[in-house]
C-alpha cells in the first residue's frame, strides 16, 4: 500500500472545492455509475434493525441528489454479531474478522452503510476503529431512529452524511 504524503481530512470539503463538485458526484454522475453502496447491519442477540424497504430507500433518496449507485441495483444486506467480550483488543480482533468476512461478501465496495442496533457508543466505536483505521473505507453509521428518516429531502441528515 503506498504511503500518501498528504495531510489526512475529516472534512472532504477542501476536496470537493478541488474538484468543483461534491466529492462522491464525479463517479456517480451517470446513471451506470461505478460506485457501490451496500448495508452491513449489526445484530444483537441474532436480532437487528428491520432493513424491509431500507435499501430502496437509501437508492432512490441518493438518486434524488444525482448520486446514482450500485449500476441501479438495491444495495446488498449482510449482518454482522455484536462482540460482547469486554476486553476491547479481543472485540475489536473478532469484530474485525466478522466485518471482514461480510465486507468480502458485498464486494468490498466503496461505501458501507453500517446499521446500528441501538446507541451503544462501544459497538459505534468499533465499526468507526475497523472502517478508518484497519479496513480503510468509508462508512455512515444509522442508528435505529434514523433508520426511518433517510427519504431525500432537504432535511434528511442521514444522507446530508454523502452529500
Amino acid at each position: 500500500m503506498p504511503i500518501s504524503r498528504e495531510k489526512a481530512y475529516w472534512n472532504l470539503k477542501q476536496i470537493s472545492e478541488r474538484a468543483g463538485r461534491s466529492f462522491l458526484t464525479a463517479i456517480t454522475e451517470a446513471p451506470n455509475a461505478p460506485l457501490n453502496i451496500h448495508i452491513i447491519r449489526v445484530t444483537e442477540s441474532g436480532r437487528g434493525i428491520d432493513t424491509q424497504g431500507f435499501p430502496a430507500r437509501i437508492r432512490d433518496a441518493l438518486e434524488t441528489y444525482g448520486i446514482f449507485i450500485n449500476q441501479g441495483q438495491l444495495p446488498m444486506v449482510q449482518d454482522v454479531a455484536k462482540n460482547f467480550n469486554r476486553i476491547s483488543q479481543t472485540r475489536r480482533l473478532n469484530f474485525k474478522g466478522a466485518f471482514d468476512a461480510a465486507y468480502t461478501q458485498l464486494g468490498s465496495p466503496y461505501l458501507v452503510v453500517v446499521l446500528l442496533p441501538n446507541t451503544d457508543t462501544t459497538t459505534y466505536s468499533d465499526v468507526k476503529w475497523w472502517a478508518d483505521c484497519d479496513r480503510g473505507v468509508a462508512t455512515v453509521c444509522i442508528g435505529p431512529k434514523g433508520l426511518g428518516t433517510v427519504s431525500g429531502s432537504k432535511g434528511d441528515q442521514t444522507l446530508g452524511n454523502l452529500r
